[in-house]
């Protein structure tokens, strides 16, 4: 009789054993899902902090671009604008940039698999105001000594003291609608 209660007891543990079971492969998927999921989260990561260090050099080309045009055009580059657009988002980007595909009066080039375009703006409110401190974001001398002075449709070289400052604004597009924004400011 013993034997008897002993193996009715051990048949009712096996229903328990498989229950058990089951919760424990419950709980290991639900933790192998989280795993699975932050792994693609920081992969994610990764890839657009190592999009945003490989955008820097088509960014510093763009200003390298604009820079040369600048000492070198004899007219108005049609990216450029003598005054500032007063266009930006709050975050300070030019509204054109904003926009996906080329948009009028951008400059573009193609970087490997990058595509970068940009825009050059004198930091002055007013074109017809003159180049005043009123008017105009002025350098103080630094920089490269002889800005060239967009005016009358021809580029003339002022002095480096009291020269307007220029900002560049550019946007990198990489691969899987990746964008990358940067500015500088040529004095």
């Amino acid at each position: 009789m013993n034997r008897c209660a002993y193996s009715v007891s051990y048949r009712s543990e096996r229903g328990m054993v498989l229950i058990m079971t089951l919760l424990i492969l419950v709980a290991m998927l639900l933790v192998s899902t989280a795993l699975l999921r932050s792994s693609d989260t920081s992969i994610q990561v990764v890839n657009n902090l190592s999009f945003r260090q490989a955008a820097e050099a088509p960014a510093n080309m763009a200003v390298e671009h604009v820079v040369q045009d600048m000492l070198n055009a004899e007219t108005r580059p049609a990216y450029f604008s003598d005054h500032w657009r007063n266009t930006d988002s709050p975050e300070g980007i030019p509204a054109t940039l904003l926009r996906n595909g080329v948009q009028p009066g951008e400059g573009t080039m193609e970087v490997s698999d990058m595509s970068v375009r940009f825009v050059a703006e004198r930091m002055c409110a007013d074109p017809n105001a003159g180049l005043t401190p009123a008017n105009c974001m002025l350098s103080n001398g630094g920089g490269m000594g002889t800005v060239p002075v967009h005016t009358d449709g021809e580029y003339r070289t002022g002095s480096g003291a009291g020269s307007p400052i220029v900002r560049v604004s550019i946007r990198v597009d990489g691969v899987r609608n990746t964008a990358v924004f940067a500015q500088a400011f040529i004095n």
